[in-house]
């Protein structure tokens, strides 16, 4: 088969990836000029940095293995940052169990009641947490004054007047996946893609980089991927792009 990939981030590079040590013909676009989409970083002298905040958690075993797989294990890095809370003027730390337990602008009661329903999120299961919101569940279950203390400015500092919509499971995410260290990987994470870049590669795949797809199109038993480079015929697509832009990229989709 022979396959189209658009997107070059991260999700449609580990597509061609997986593809291509397959034996599938793959090719990706992607329209910026270098890979890794929206995660992508910019180069300062011979380190990459991120236009924004990355890391890994030890629970991204998934995304760990990869990075030892394309030989980058040697990079991943694991720091202890100190995360605090400013209360009243006072600086508190508050990012394990036991910094909870001495988290003084709560009272005893509260520190245990929070800690017992951070430690449900850990184990719960996402799909009873559906259709509820974080604003009204954790001002039910930890109490109103842990909640408009921590929670409630943390909400309103990310999301701002919508802070009371946010569905429960992206917080339930959020403490799930959470661990004490943070991973980081000396160089940049644009290592990474530019690792999976090489190996698509090396397997004979192509990635057509600063390649904007403007339409695809269905003829017979093929597709015709219509770019700002020209265009391919392809048994096969496979979109990485936000859905809204892979349907306005593929009108023969059904509805």
């Amino acid at each position: 088969m022979e396959y189209a990939v658009l997107g070059g981030g991260a999700l449609g590079l580990m597509t061609a990836y997986r593809l291509a040590q397959a034996g599938q013909t793959v090719m990706v676009f992607e329209q910026e000029d270098i890979a890794g989409g929206l995660a992508a970083g910019f180069r300062i002298g011979d380190t990459w940095l991120e236009k924004y905040y990355h890391h890994l958690f030890r629970s991204d075993k998934t995304a760990i293995k990869v990075i030892e797989e394309l030989g980058l294990g040697d990079r991943l890095e694991w720091l202890r940052p100190r995360t605090v809370s400013l209360v009243q003027g006072q600086i508190h730390q508050l990012d394990s169990p036991l910094s909870l337990l001495l988290f003084k602008p709560w009272r005893l009661d509260e520190r245990l009641r929070v800690g017992a329903i951070l430690a449900y999120l850990k184990v719960a299961n996402p799909a009873r947490l559906e259709g509820k919101t974080a604003h009204n569940w954790l001002y039910k279950w930890i109490g109103k004054r842990p909640y408009e203390m921590i929670f409630e400015s943390i909400f309103l500092g990310k999301f701002g007047a919508l802070y009371d919509q946010i569905a429960l499971p992206w917080f339930w995410a959020r403490i799930h996946d959470r661990t004490t260290e943070l991973g980081y990987l000396r160089g940049g994470f644009q290592l990474f893609y530019e690792r999976l870049v090489e190996r698509i590669t090396q397997l004979k795949g192509k990635v057509l980089l600063g390649t904007r797809v403007e339409r695809v199109e269905q003829e017979d038993n093929d597709w015709q991927v219509i770019t700002s480079q020209g265009s391919w015929k392809f048994d096969r697509v496979i979109s990485t792009l936000p859905t809204r832009l892979t349907c306005r990229l593929i009108p023969a989709l059904p509805d």
